[in-house]
């Protein structure tokens, strides 16, 4: 049974973060945590299709009993789904809003049940029963997938209806509104979070990739890369270029590689192992053979999630977090008033109230606070 009052304050998060400076596929993290208190499941997955077509999943399975395997969110598995679900295609003119599983199952359960999506995909992560939405656009087009799983005997055997819907149901045009990617903010700001190292043989083979260092490839350019053994086209690219760079016909460019996701700012610089600055030149020459190269990997963030992170976190009431959001962004009193629909007044009495609980006396230390203790997870 939903908690009455989580269910509301999670309706009313994720109608703030739908009136945020920034939008897409970068606030899905968030919108899944907010969504186990208005349906209770353990995986929840967001796919989504890029403007220049890498495909993009974000996985929230922190309740889950099991990890979920790749198989569950790998692209080449909608073939063996949609030999027992509706296939993603139909359901753009069959599903308007949340729909149960039940509903767009082709086949009956007993059957689904024995399917290898099912013995392969769903069994191995702990779930056998979800929730399917399509986020959609004022024009009526998905701007994503939403698959909520859960396994059924943690919840008495119940499978999901429309009942259990409801609450999701009334803010799903906020979701819709909060993952259309809109016009970037010109000013919006980038953090240094992580940095990464792989490691290429001089033939261009992967030598070496760490665990993070193939996910941050992954949010950059989609996962399906993994699939065909070789690093994305548009590093092989950078690799040859460097290669070349000796050679009079080539025109030199830096050896980098910048590439925005919709998780965030990428950017690769490619270096020779061994060089050094006495014998750089000889590594690089035509007739000599590059043995390996390294790749830096360096992951930014807006600086916007990681303060949404940071002011969900705190113990705040609903209309303070929104207030200490807008403070640590820049905005003024009156901007405040005139968002939030109250006085300057007030709007400078929680600022106050605000600065106080933090031990803080302006926004610059707000700010410092709320970052060092912010952790947006990808």
């Amino acid at each position: 049974m939903l908690n009455l009052r989580a269910t509301a304050r999670a309706s009313a998060r994720i109608r703030q973060l739908a009136t945020l400076d920034i939008s897409g596929p970068q606030l899905a993290p968030l919108l899944l945590q907010e969504l186990h208190a208005l349906l209770p499941f353990e995986v929840g997955i967001y796919a989504h299709t890029a403007a220049d077509g890498s495909y993009h999943y974000f996985v929230d399975e922190q309740h889950a009993a099991r990890q979920l395997t790749p198989q569950s969110v790998d692209p080449l598995y909608v073939v063996l789904e949609n030999e027992v679900m509706r296939s993603a295609e139909e359901s753009i003119y069959c599903e308007f809003g949340p729909t149960p599983m039940a509903e767009a199952m082709h086949v009956p359960r007993s059957e689904f049940l024995k399917h290898p999506f099912y013995t392969e995909a769903l069994r191995p992560a702990g779930g056998d029963d979800s929730a399917r939405f399509l986020p959609r656009s004022r024009n009526g087009q998905p701007v994503g997938r939403m698959l909520l799983g859960r396994d059924s005997s943690k919840h008495h055997g119940q499978i999901i209806n429309r009942a259990d819907l409801q609450a999701m149901t009334r803010v799903q045009h906020w979701i819709a509104h909060a993952l259309e990617p809109r016009t970037a903010v010109p000013t919006l700001e980038y953090d240094n979070r992580e940095t990464a190292l792989l490691v290429v043989g001089g033939d261009l083979r992967l030598q070496h990739l760490s665990p993070n260092a193939e996910r941050l490839i992954s949010l950059a350019f989609g996962s399906r890369w993994r699939h065909h053994g070789v690093l994305p086209g548009d590093l092989l690219q950078m690799l040859r270029s460097l290669q070349q760079i000796n050679h009079p016909e080539h025109l030199a460019r830096p050896p980098v590689l910048d590439k925005i996701s919709p998780w965030g700012r990428f950017s690769f610089r490619t270096h020779i192992l061994n060089a050094t600055p006495e014998n750089v030149s000889e590594h690089i020459s035509t007739n000599t053979r590059v043995h390996a190269y390294g790749i830096t990997v360096t992951h930014e963030i807006p600086m916007a999630l990681r303060l949404i992170e940071a002011v969900r976190n705190c113990a705040l009431s609903q209309r303070q977090s929104e207030i200490c959001y807008w403070l640590a962004r820049g905005w003024s009193h009156r901007e405040i008033a005139e968002h939030c629909g109250i006085s300057i007044n007030t709007a400078i009495y929680h600022s106050r109230q605000i600065y106080a609980g933090f031990n803080v006396s302006n926004r610059k230390e707000l700010v410092e606070s709320l970052l060092s203790q912010s952790a947006v997870r990808y």
